[in-house]
């Protein structure tokens, strides 16, 4: 099942090429010839499950066949109602419009292909590739975006995947927001988080799977406009570095997430730093409340108003605790100059005194049970010295070896890596980060992003053919 079903319930659309493919599916470039007049439309086709070895997986779990389709379906429910909700947003001025969408059931085997035909637009990466953005523009594209928030705000959505590769741009420079719902759908099949860029813009509540709401689409926005105002190059990456290693950008994003203080952008001018600062907070509570107080900041610099907002982090009174219990000390009483009441003198007890050779054996057996108790422990902390020698220089990496073999398996290759690193050279566990570095600039190519699959193949140019693809698309 596939686009070659196409012209079983949309004959008038003719297929023209392969415009990408990656995790959440293809997306094809179509027309339509009507009366000499051609409309183009982008169809994107979403397989769900997205293999055959998610519902093995999860019948291997315990769940039967009739489980394993209902749960599917849910999923695949979940997508109708985005999709109609965004039908309902059609026309509007920054967000791709939704034209139509089909569901097609395989009667073969547990399986969806979802059809959805949008409006045919730029892709903004492509665009910024070829025109890079001064501050007027980057202003623009931030208020351009804010207002297609401001629609979901007001519709209670939440995208959650603010990135450049969901943003798109008109023939008449109109930047929109694309790919609602599809990757929170996704990620309740095994193999979504393997995308690219899962982490480059993600807001760290998120990241780290707490609680939020609608202001990690204004964190994600603001990443993205820093990045196009610091030379396309991330928070604490080197902007005069020619290349980036995949663990200087992976321990860029672990101090982001971490909540590390951001540097100005170093092309944004003094205000346009500040709003962007703000809209990067760590705290959800420092940053803009809605889209529409982050719009209008934007637009007083766009119209040379200074800007004036504080990135300060609220301060909170608390009272002073013990440290080492957690209980709250009482505060000390106001000084006053009244004289104190009578004082109440307390006499101290005197010491009891014990016989002298009672008080030598006593000591003597206090220091021999002192001595017994010392060697217990010295030979505690030995055998628990060689266990837990055992436990990390054998035992631990190969857990996480085996565990990094399941998910290369499921194609969850960034988690992979993360999970190789802590092998400690343990087996092969190099030369399978290098296969997973290789296989993630693969599912780049495939969905048309050479750029930076090239930046990750310079990494292992001794690995397989990473050479020849470096030369091919470089």
């Amino acid at each position: 099942m596939g686009i070659e079903k196409l012209a079983s319930f949309w004959p008038e659309w003719q297929i023209d090429e392969q415009l990408g493919e990656g995790a959440y599916g293809k997306v094809f470039r179509a027309h339509r010839e009507e009366h000499s007049f051609v409309t183009d439309a982008a169809i994107k086709v979403i397989t769900v499950p997205q293999s055959d070895a998610e519902v093995s997986s999860m019948q291997y779990e315990g769940m039967t066949e009739r489980e394993t389709k209902t749960y599917f379906e849910g999923i695949v429910q979940d997508f109708v109602n985005e999709i109609k909700l965004m039908e309902t947003l059609k026309g509007t001025s920054n967000i791709v419009s939704v034209e139509d969408f089909k569901v097609i059931e395989n009667t073969e085997k547990i399986g969806w292909d979802i059809f959805i035909r949008m409006e045919l637009l730029e892709p903004f990466n492509k665009y910024a590739y070829n025109n890079p953005l001064d501050e007027a523009e980057v202003i623009k594209l931030g208020i351009d975006l804010c207002s297609a928030l401001e629609l979901c705000y007001t519709n209670h959505i939440i995208h959650r995947d603010i990135k450049p590769e969901n943003i798109f741009r008109t023939k008449f420079g109109v930047y929109k927001i694309g790919d609602f719902g599809i990757a929170r759908e996704l990620e309740k099949t095994s193999g979504s988080m393997s995308t690219k860029g899962t982490y480059n813009y993600m807001a760290p509540e998120v990241a780290h799977g707490q609680s939020y709401d609608a202001t990690v689409d204004i964190y994600s926005l603001g990443i993205v406009m820093y990045r196009l105002l610091n030379r396309n190059r991330l928070p604490f990456t080197d902007i005069n570095a020619p290349q980036l290693t995949y663990q200087e950008r992976k321990d860029a994003t672990d101090r982001r997430l971490a909540g590390e203080a951001l540097s100005a952008p170093c092309d944004a001018s003094s205000d346009m730093a500040k709003i962007i600062l703000k809209a990067c907070s760590y705290n959800p509570a420092q940053r803009f409340k809605t889209p529409t107080e982050f719009k209008k900041a934007l637009f007083a610099v766009q119209n040379g108003i200074p800007y004036t907002a504080t990135n300060e982090a609220p301060r909170y009174e608390e009272e002073e605790q013990d440290k080492t219990m957690g209980i709250p000390m009482p505060k000390p009483a106001p000084m006053s100059n009244e004289k104190t009441s009578t004082t109440v003198a307390v006499r101290k007890p005197k010491p009891v005194k014990q016989p002298k050779a009672k008080a030598e054996k006593h000591a003597a057996k206090t220091n021999k049970k002192t001595k017994i108790f010392a060697i217990i422990v010295a030979s505690v902390l030995v055998v628990a010295a060689i266990a837990l020698f055992v436990v990390f220089k054998v035992a631990l990496p190969n857990a996480y070896y085996q565990a990094a073999l399941t998910l290369i398996n499921d194609e969850k290759y960034y988690t992979a890596i993360d999970t190789l690193e802590k092998c400690n050279g343990y087996k092969d566990s190099e030369e399978k980060i290098n296969e997973c570095y290789y296989l993630i600039a693969e599912d780049l190519i495939a969905a048309g992003d050479y750029s930076e699959a090239v930046e990750i193949l310079e990494d292992i140019k001794d690995y397989k053919d990473a050479e020849e693809l470096i030369n091919k698309y470089e």
